[in-house]
């Protein structure tokens, strides 16, 4: 019996480069593009049908900045893994797109060069960039002396309030380990664990592990 692909959504407005990234990922062995798209509104219903897709997002689509519908996407579901596809290197948009929940930042130029590769790391890593965005975050946070602006610390009550099993779960969370990693070593499923953490971000009012990381 042969490997099910990984199923790729892509919503981006450049059609060449769209076409150009659908041939790249159709020509995998691990693969397959499962929807394109030019606009996330049109996206929403087949993404919904498709639970634990990657999501190539462009950060501005037909002039409008798509960051935003990170959120709406996740609370699809919160597996869906959404790597945001821009041509903008700023350190306010890479910070922005985590901060809203994105799994990954590549810049178009770098993608269309090594698409391959940042499909197998996304695949393997909780989060994936390209080198440009990586040297923009390091440059970002040696600057760094304000907090992120919106962000505040979570408060102990807050913490107070999660359930035993919740107060686990939130602890492995504040280490590298994925969902199945987190599962194994509390004896839970990964889909329980993923229950959890919904519930927990709602409870310390976060969107994103990154988010509860740095706070």
């Amino acid at each position: 019996m042969s490997k099910e692909k990984q199923r790729i959504v892509l919503i981006e407005d450049d059609l060449k480069l769209r076409h150009s990234l659908v041939e790249t990922i159709n020509r995998s062995a691990d693969y397959v593009v499962a929807g394109e798209y030019n606009d996330v509104n049109a996206a929403l219903r087949r993404i919904n049908e498709l639970p634990n897709s990657i999501i190539f997002l462009d950060v501005h689509l037909n002039g409008t900045d798509s960051l935003g519908s990170i959120d709406t996407i996740k609370r699809q579901n919160p597996y869906n893994k959404i790597v945001m596809l821009s041509s903008d290197s700023s350190s306010v948009s890479i910070v922005t797109a985590f901060q809203n929940g994105a799994d990954g930042y590549l810049l178009k130029e770098d993608a269309v060069f090594s698409f391959g590769n940042y499909l197998n790391d996304i695949a393997r890593f909780q989060y994936v960039v390209s080198q440009s965005v990586a040297n923009s975050l390091v440059t970002y946070l040696a600057n760094f002396r304000q907090p992120i602006s919106g962000a505040t610390a979570v408060s102990t009550s807050k913490i107070d309030m999660l359930t035993p099993a919740q107060k686990l779960v939130y602890r492995q969370l504040l280490t590298d380990k994925n969902y199945n990693q987190i599962g194994e070593h509390l004896g839970i499923s990964r889909n329980t664990v993923g229950q959890h953490v919904q519930k927990i971000y709602r409870i310390l009012g976060v969107n994103t592990r990154m988010e509860l990381m740095t706070k």
